[in-house]
């Protein structure tokens, strides 16, 4: 059961990855500001960002993807919305600190992190409208 798990998520990864040198995506897969994945990729164009969350098939999973949106929408809602200081509030900031500041091995995450600093400013202005 361990090995399909793992299978399902190298595959996943796969495919994220695949959006790495697309025009207004940046991929987000296992990036876990307090251990909670935003979303697999961003889609973003100058009026609008996009949340996508990645799943092979609607099935068993089904229930984990919604739990994983609906903490993702709570967290980032709750960093546009809440006091400064709040878990909610430093989501965002977290987020874009693991992106943006990478010093890792993993290759794809060292072209998010240099992607990144390219989107700044229209990418998070959009994002904090919502």
């Amino acid at each position: 059961m361990e090995n399909q798990k793992r299978k399902k998520r190298e595959v996943e990864g796969i495919y994220n990855q695949s959006y790495l040198y697309e025009k207004g995506f940046i991929v987000l897969d296992t990036i876990l500001p307090l251990g909670i994945e935003s979303c697999d990729l961003i889609k973003y164009d100058d009026n609008s960002v996009y949340l996508y969350h990645v799943k092979k098939t609607l099935g068993q999973s089904t229930r984990e993807a919604c739990s994983q949106i609906l903490n993702a929408a709570e967290m980032i809602r709750g960093a546009i919305t809440l006091s400064q200081g709040s878990e909610s509030s430093n989501y965002l900031e977290r987020l874009w600190r693991e992106i943006t500041e990478y010093n890792g091995d993993e290759e794809w995450k060292k072209v998010v992190a240099e992607q990144s600093h390219r989107v700044t400013v229209m990418l998070w202005q959009t994002l904090t409208k919502c």
